[in-house]
């Protein structure tokens, strides 16, 4: 019995002591043995088991998306950009558009849909843009912005378009008189604006005279095209900065001098042209009326009282009608 129990010691004993060696070991660890989790031999690698918080970590470098890298080639400033930085990648995109434009002044004014910069430029002596840093950029004057923002606000009153705010790029009406003049124009000017744009492309812009019958003026490849106002209501349109007072008057300077010349004009109408002339029908305020044929110039070159004119595009209308 006694034998017994040592034989059973001794088992007790010898796995005890492997037991130790065997920690022993596993707290140092030889080749190929690393600490696992109950400070048992593992595998082939070492790691911790102590957990750190998440929320504590520091980020020293983040792999930049796919938006963050278009930004970044469009110009698009993770900071507030200075004035200087504004300006020279304003100038930048004009030179690439081949614009003539000095830029004096430039705003960021954001980024369209495909992330791209948008700025206003002035350009000292002229008009200034609203240029977009696309490929090529695209380059809008602010005559045409304002054009369009007048259109879209008559449309809709309650509409935010966009407008050119540079102090320089504000005087519109000033730009488009020195268009005016440019053209041919010799009235006193007191209004002016883009009024849209022609079948062939061109922007039109219209000129109002004080007290006398404005123009739309149109610059096309072989230089500018001047209609005058009454014309241009022929063509079912309208200028908005004149009135029939005004283009009156300017018929009554036309027939100063001509047989017409007491005719008190009240109204005209544009009839139609020839290859070398333009034909008028003037209402007279004490009744009846004439028919003016004028040349390319705005001269008068014939006069005639309708009921001589009857043959020239369809007569006399003005004239028939006494209200």
């Amino acid at each position: 019995m006694r034998a017994h129990w040592k034989r059973i010691a001794g088992v007790v004993c010898g796995a005890l002591m492997l037991a130790t060696a065997s920690a022993a070991a596993a707290q140092t660890p030889g080749n190929g043995q690393i600490v696992g989790p109950g400070g048992l031999a593992t595998g082939a690698r070492s790691f911790s088991t102590k957990l750190t918080d998440p929320m504590a970590a520091t980020v020293t470098a983040v792999t930049p998306t796919r938006l963050d890298r278009q930004r970044n080639r469009n110009g698009v400033y993770t900071r507030n950009p200075s004035v200087n930085e504004v300006v020279s990648a304003a100038q930048s995109e004009i030179n690439t558009a081949n614009v003539d434009c000095r830029v004096v002044e430039a705003s960021l004014m954001g980024y369209n849909f495909e992330q791209q910069a948008v700025y206003e430029v002035s350009c000292g002596t002229g008009m200034g843009y609203v240029v977009g840093a696309s490929s090529p950029p695209t380059v809008t004057d602010c005559i045409t912005i304002a054009g369009r923002a007048d259109m879209a606000l008559r449309a809709d009153p309650a509409a935010t378009p966009v407008v050119c705010t540079l102090s320089a790029n504000r005087n519109i009406s000033g730009m488009v008189a020195n268009y005016a003049r440019e053209a041919g124009v010799g009235c006193n000017i007191d209004e002016a604006a883009m009024a849209g744009t022609s079948v062939a492309g061109n922007a039109v812009y219209e000129v109002g005279c004080n007290g006398a019958d404005g123009y739309w003026i149109e610059k096309a490849s072989a230089g500018w095209m001047l209609t005058p106002c009454v014309k241009v209501a022929a063509q079912s349109n309208a200028c908005r900065f004149t009135t029939r007072d005004e283009q009156a008057a300017t018929v009554r300077t036309w027939l100063a001098g001509t047989s017409a010349a007491a005719c008190d004009v009240t109204d005209v109408r544009y009839m139609g042209a020839n290859a070398t002339d333009a034909f008028y029908e003037a209402k007279c305020g004490g009744g009846g009326g004439y028919v003016a044929r004028l040349n390319s110039a705005l001269a008068v070159q014939q006069v005639l009282p309708c009921a001589q004119a009857a043959g020239i595009g369809g007569g006399c209308t003005l004239a028939a009608n006494r209200n």
